[in-house]
């Protein structure tokens, strides 16, 4: 029985985000295909999303600096979070 959460059950599966911190555009390393790909404030709110064919980067230009969380979904149900800053 898991007792305190811990980062590594946070993934499904192997997911990267370079560079991080980043300005305009960021690209995806994944063990798996990617179903989609959204990105949250720290309050929740989605602020940008990717889905079907999700190619290896995305546009972070139009955000506001700060920290966000990015969800990976994999087509097979898998996810994994990340932290991503913008500067």
């Amino acid at each position: 029985m898991r007792s305190t959460a811990s980062v590594s059950y946070l993934k499904d599966f192997q997911f990267s985000i370079y560079p991080n911190p980043s300005n305009n555009v960021i690209r995806f390393q994944s063990e798996l295909p990617l179903e989609s790909v959204e990105i949250f404030s720290l309050t929740g709110s989605k602020v940008l999303s990717q889905t079907n064919n999700v190619v290896e980067q995305g546009d972070i230009g139009n955000l506001a600096k700060g920290i966000y969380m990015l969800k990976a979904s994999a087509a097979d149900g898998k996810v994994a979070t990340q932290k991503l800053i913008k500067e």
